[in-house]
């Protein structure tokens, strides 16, 4: 008897010494970029994925590494795929660009758009309560918020 109860305490402090599962997302999460588009140096072109990667102009990045946004992210993300959304042409007019850096090298995206749409792996889901944009515009200076919907 004694045996057994020295093998289920040795089983507990084992089992006490593996993560935690709550707080997995974070530990693959790297690191998060928040992109943004300047309207007074690129008021004319879309802000599009070719322009983010080719042509910086006019386009801020804010380079965060915050568990608390990450948890954010990964949960409306995960919220999103309950919806029904709209498959979208790859490019697109965007305003504010998350991209998620995973540890694993994988790379994830999610764009907004003002008309309270958001853009996730090419399908446009309906947001018109801004729950992203209210996730990420306190990452976002001041001065960037030039929208009416970012003041």
């Amino acid at each position: 008897m004694r045996n057994i109860l020295m093998l289920f305490m040795t089983l507990l402090t084992f089992q006490n010494c593996l993560p935690k599962q709550g707080n997995s997302v974070t530990s693959l999460i790297d690191y998060i970029e928040i992109y943004y588009i300047s309207p007074y140096t690129f008021s004319d072109a879309p802000f599009t994925r070719e322009l983010i990667e080719k042509d910086r102009r006019g386009v801020s990045k804010i380079y965060v590494e915050n568990n608390e946004l990450a948890i954010m992210l990964e949960n409306y993300i995960s919220s999103l795929k309950s919806q029904k959304g709209k498959k979208m042409n790859r490019t697109f007019s965007i305003e504010i660009k998350c991209k998620i850096f995973y540890k694993g090298g994988r790379i994830d995206d999610i764009s907004f758009l003002s008309k309270g749409w958001v853009y996730h792996r090419d399908i446009r889901y309906v947001d018109t309560k801004k729950k992203f944009y209210n996730i990420v515009k306190n990452y976002l200076s001041k001065e960037s918020r030039w929208h009416e919907y970012m003041k």
